[in-house]
């Protein structure tokens, strides 16, 4: 595990220019119920670098529940436009696997669209929690903890990477 952190974080430095102070990659891999596809295009903020100066400059992240990373991102681009150019991330270079359906846990841009201002998504996702952690379906107390994967992510994308080789390749 240590050794894929390192190779993410030396590709993401490796193309992050400190005179722009940003770096970001357009696409990610997308795990939905045990499918994967894409590369998709989206936000996928987290794949994103940024300098302490920039993000000081916009005042850091809006007080907002979903779209936080939208109005975050929206902010550097109208303020930083020179520095705000999208990585074109080739399929074997992509890192990021964006997990939705099938996880058991949330992500809060399910529970509702962006309103400025609104802060959505905070009282549902406490409620998905304490609704989950009342069935006993999350644990509670004392959890020593176990890292691992149950599945083999990097097996997964290899082999579809290959299986998109295959159907664009010319018969």
């Amino acid at each position: 595990m240590t050794s894929i952190c390192r190779t993410v974080c030396a590709f993401s430095l490796e193309r992050f220019d400190s005179n722009k102070g940003f770096f970001k990659p357009d696409k990610a891999w997308v795990l939905n119920n045990g499918e994967l596809s894409g590369p998709r295009k989206n936000i996928f903020h987290v794949g994103s670098c940024w300098s302490r100066s920039l993000f000081d400059a916009v005042r850091g992240y809006p007080a907002e529940g979903t779209g936080y990373d939208l109005i975050f991102e929206q902010q550097l681009s109208q303020q930083f436009s020179d520095a705000f150019d999208i990585y074109d991330i080739q399929p074997h270079e992509i890192y990021y696997l964006y997990r939705w359906g099938g996880t058991g846990s949330y992500h809060m841009s399910g529970y509702g669209s962006l309103k400025v201002g609104g802060n959505v998504g905070h009282q549902q996702v406490e409620t998905f929690v304490q609704n989950r952690a009342r069935r006993g379906e999350i644990p509670q107390g004392h959890i020593p903890l176990q890292p691992g994967w149950q599945i083999d992510y990097r097996q997964l994308v290899s082999s579809h990477i290959t299986t998109l080789a295959e159907q664009s390749a010319p018969t």
